[in-house]
């Protein structure tokens, strides 16, 4: 056997050298071509996974959008609501006050009548109609305290919805 670089060599000139070294430096060769193979395997399976997902989400897109616009129409059908009640809330007020100026007026021309009346029960029957009218117009006044204080929480209901 002759010694070649550290290496035996099989005598016999025609045969096949085998030689470590070099077998070892193309299967290193090999690996790193391996290695490089299952790199840009593994790059293209991320691609494929991120194609996948984008694929999905792309099929769920209609379901989304429908879910969305049904949370918009719900959001929009409590808009209206609270609009409608401010609105409601703010016509009761002109209500109840048009009802206490109306009071207010009866007040005034039973004060008219009282003038004008000679006898002493009819000046109390009209002290006691105005008595009255100033009761319903603190009843009045303090549903009209309610209205307004609806009002503001409509108001609130109304911008916390926008």
């Amino acid at each position: 056997m002759a010694k070649m670089g550290g290496e035996s060599l099989p005598a016999g000139g025609g045969g096949r050298i085998y030689c470590p070294t070099v077998l070892f430096r193309a299967e290193e060769r090999q690996g790193a071509g391996v290695a490089k193979a299952i790199e840009q395997l593994l790059v293209l399976q991320g691609c494929d996974q991120d194609i996948r997902r984008l694929r999905k989400e792309m099929e769920d897109i209609p379901l989304r959008r429908q879910q969305i616009e049904s949370r918009l129409g719900v959001h929009k059908d409590g808009l209206a609501q609270a609009e409608h009640a401010l609105l409601e809330a703010r016509n009761r007020i002109k209500h109840l006050e048009g009802e206490i100026e109306a009071a207010r007026q009866q007040i005034q021309k039973f004060r008219e009548q009282q003038l004008q009346i000679k006898s002493n029960d009819g000046y109390k029957a009209l002290e006691k109609e105005i008595a009255a009218k100033q009761m319903e117009i603190r009843g009045l006044e303090d549903q009209e305290l309610a209205a307004m204080e609806g009002v503001e929480e409509s108001k609130a209901a109304v911008e916390m919805r926008k």
